[in-house]
């Protein structure tokens, strides 16, 4: 039997599962090869990037790096990210180039709906990927940095040092255990929903 080869484009939890599951299920047929490609060489634990976020946790506490899970495996993890698929032609045009394949998961994960409220997409912070997570623990750690410096500001460390952060829309549960950098108080937000209540 010709050799077939399954390509899964992603390696979040859709794509790093198939992967997985098919590397069991394929076990006794040989001549089957696995392709796992990504832009990124780790898997992003999402549920966690809140935390990076309020600074519960370290960027690299939420990543794993994908080559380790495929030790020893017949999954061949490539770093490439995809810039279009060939459905006729049965290939997957990269940025590192051609692959070709018999069995195609498109697991590319999912993006950002900002409900069409306008001006959202210029100005809203997104949570989906590390750097998004580190840009707005930035962000929360640079308002805290100025409401410091706001003249009749509480002294370190007392209620109320949140200062404006405390008035800031922030749209992320997360900021409510936004620990100040100093040991003071926690930011109380104001959160924001795209949804009338009782209707998620």
């Amino acid at each position: 039997m010709a050799d077939r080869q399954v390509v899964i484009l992603g390696a979040g939890f859709g794509g790093l599962y198939a992967a997985l599951h098919l590397e069991r299920a394929l076990r006794r047929e040989r001549s089957a090869r696995i392709v796992l490609l990504d832009k990124g060489n780790y898997h992003l634990f999402v549920p966690m990037l809140h935390e990076i976020t309020s600074g519960g946790v370290e960027p690299r506490h939420v990543v794993r790096p994908l080559r380790p899970l495929f030790r020893n495996t017949r999954v061949d993890f490539r770093r490439a990210e995809v810039r279009s698929i060939d459905l006729e032609g049965r290939r997957i045009l990269t940025d590192q180039g051609e692959v070709g394949y018999d069995y195609l998961v498109i697991a590319l994960g999912s993006t950002t709906n900002f409900f069409g409220v306008d001006g959202a997409s210029e100005t809203a912070f997104t949570l989906r990927s590390l750097k998004d997570a580190v840009g707005l623990r930035n962000d929360l750690l640079e308002m805290f940095e100025r409401a410091d410096l706001e003249p009749g500001a509480p002294p370190r460390g007392r209620p109320g040092s949140g200062g404006r952060l405390a008035r800031r829309r922030v749209g992320v549960p997360a900021a409510r255990h936004a620990s100040h950098p100093w040991g003071g108080s926690r930011a109380e937000p104001s959160l924001l929903t795209a949804s009338p209540r009782g209707t998620w």
